[in-house]
C-alpha cells in the first residue's frame, strides 16, 4: 500500500488500465488546456485535502505540460499520456481538465447563432466527445460530460 498519492501507482485505476495509454490530437490538447490550471488545482485540492498546495500545483502543471503548448509558436504537439506513469493527483487533474472545461458552454452562451459560431460549437462539442470516448476508452471513469 502506497502513502503518498504524489509518488505512487493511482490505486483506484484497474490493472487493466496500467499499459493504456492516451493520444491527443493538438486541437484537442488545446481543448483541454483551456481550462485555467488554478481551477484543476482548486478541484484537485479538494479531493485531496491532506496534499500540500504546492504539490498539488506541481502535478497539475505536470499533466499540462503533457498537452504541449508551446508559446513561443503558439501550438500545441501533445504527449502520449501513458496512465501508468500518472499519479493519483495527476490522474485527477486530468480528468478535471476534461470535466471541468467550459468551451462548449461558453460558445453557446456566446453564440447569436450565425453560421460560423454554430460550426464553430459543433466542432468544439465533436471534440469533447472524441475526447470522451479516448479517456473512457483508455479505462479512465469520465463521470460528467461538460456542456454537453
Amino acid at each position: 500500500s502506497c502513502s503518498n498519492p504524489l509518488t505512487c501507482t493511482p490505486a483506484h485505476l484497474p490493472a487493466t488500465l496500467m499499459n493504456k495509454s492516451i493520444t491527443l490530437t493538438p486541437a484537442q490538447a488545446a481543448f483541454l488546456d483551456d481550462r485555467p490550471e488554478e481551477c484543476v488545482v482548486d478541484c484537485v485540492c479538494a479531493h485531496f485535502p491532506g496534499v500540500d498546495d504546492d504539490d498539488v500545483c506541481q502535478a497539475v502543471d505536470n499533466v499540462s505540460r503533457l498537452f504541449g503548448y508551446d508559446p513561443r509558436r503558439g501550438t500545441y504537439k501533445p504527449e502520449v499520456i501513458e496512465l501508468q506513469r500518472l499519479s493519483n493527483i495527476e490522474t485527477t487533474a486530468l480528468l478535471d481538465f476534461l470535466e471541468g472545461s467550459t468551451v462548449c458552454g461558453q460558445l453557446w452562451d456566446s453564440m447569436h447563432m450565425n453560421r460560423s459560431q454554430v460550426l464553430a460549437y459543433s466542432r468544439a462539442k465533436r471534440t469533447l466527445h472524441v475526447i470522451v470516448d479516448k479517456f473512457r476508452a483508455a479505462g479512465l471513469n469520465v463521470t460528467f460530460i461538460p456542456d454537453a
